[in-house]
């Protein structure tokens, strides 16, 4: 099932650099979206508008290469708008073609209904058209596989997507409020209007729908151990005792008659004397004084998950005699549960 990942950048540099690297690791420029605020590249007479006048505008001219810098020719569709509640934005890929495609007005909220149609829930959807409205630049990848999304996360991750629960946390501190109420009056009007339009014989069906919690299991790596060997010097020195011969010429004066066995010493002689000395003879001989063993052993463990379930409940109210309906169906919503990645969203397409 195909999922949208998105992420929300404090500069366009950043998201352009994640387009970059989304590109590079193999994603399809059709699978990029982008969503920058923009004031300047809007003509001067436009208006926030909910129509498909700014909707279908196209970019053109310099000002387009100073919002998008290089990142223009990696993005398929691009277009300037006027989104109602976030001002003149500059769209491209997915996003461009769903404000573009049907209209503004077509699209319920214009960026917000964008985003949802994307598969990102309606209140999320506020949090990052805020963020837009505010200066940020918002970045979205639709998936197909795990895989793909992980890498889609880990880019967005390493160049510090921000946290759209913390910032929007912060926004409501200083007194922002998402906009809901809009959704929840169609959303009551539509109830209305069938139950008002039913007549004897006719039914009308509303689905109980309840989460069920489904827990798999995958493999990730959590570090490890490196290790290496390496060679180190130390020296070393050793005494050693030895012996050597050195030849002696002594000349002693005497004064005494010939020996008869002293003959032979009259004439030419020559008497050789060998000398000898002891030199280190140094040899070396590597042993084994140690042994490092690596092995790897497998653990278990037993891990809790929890999580919110939603599930649809109808309450039913007889009406007195006169009211306009029938009954009244009210459906109770929970907040979706999410998975977060460092500021990331995955969040399963519509």
């Amino acid at each position: 099932m195909a999922k949208t990942i998105a992420g929300l950048f404090e500069t366009s540099e950043t998201a352009h650099r994640v387009v970059q690297q989304l590109t590079d690791s193999g994603f399809d420029r059709d699978q990029i979206g982008l969503m920058t605020s923009d004031r300047g590249n809007i003509p001067s007479g436009a208006s926030e508008i909910e129509g498909g006048d700014m909707a279908s505008t196209a970019l053109k001219g310099a000002g387009t290469g100073a919002a998008l810098g290089g990142v223009a020719g990696l993005l398929a569709g691009i277009a300037a708008l006027a989104i109602p509640g976030v001002g003149a934005v500059i769209a491209a890929g997915p996003l461009a073609t769903i404000l573009t495609g049907v209209g503004i007005g077509a699209v319920a909220g214009g960026g917000i209904g964008a985003l949802t149609n994307m598969g990102i829930p309606e209140e999320e959807a506020h949090y990052y058209a805020e963020g837009v409205r505010r200066g940020g630049t918002l970045v979205t990848v639709a998936v197909t596989d795990e895989d793909s999304a992980e890498r889609a996360i880990d880019i967005m991750r390493n160049n510090a997507a921000l946290n759209i629960d913390e910032k929007a946390r912060e926004w409501q501190a200083s007194g922002w409020s998402a906009p809901t109420a809009a959704s929840t009056t169609a959303s009551s009007a539509t109830s209305h209007a069938a139950s008002s339009s039913m007549q004897g014989g006719q039914e009308h069906v509303l689905p109980v729908v309840k989460e069920e919690l489904v827990v798999g299991k995958r493999q990730v790596e959590r570090g490890g151990v490196r290790v290496y060997s390496h060679v180190t010097e130390t020296p070393v020195e050793e005494t050693v005792h030895l012996r050597g011969e050195r030849t002696e010429i002594e000349r002693r004066p005497v004064d005494r008659p010939l020996e008869a066995g002293e003959q032979a010493g009259i004439g030419e002689r020559t008497v050789e004397v060998r000398e000898t000395m002891e030199e280190p003879v140094v040899s070396k001989q590597a042993r084994v004084v140690e042994e490092v063993v690596i092995n790897k052993e497998e653990t278990e463990r037993d891990a809790t998950v929890r999580d919110t379930l939603r599930q649809t409940e109808v309450d039913v109210e007889r009406m007195p005699s006169g009211a306009g309906s029938m009954y009244q169906g009210e459906e109770r919503r929970l907040a979706p549960p999410n998975t977060r990645y460092s500021g990331v969203e995955r969040r399963a397409a519509a």
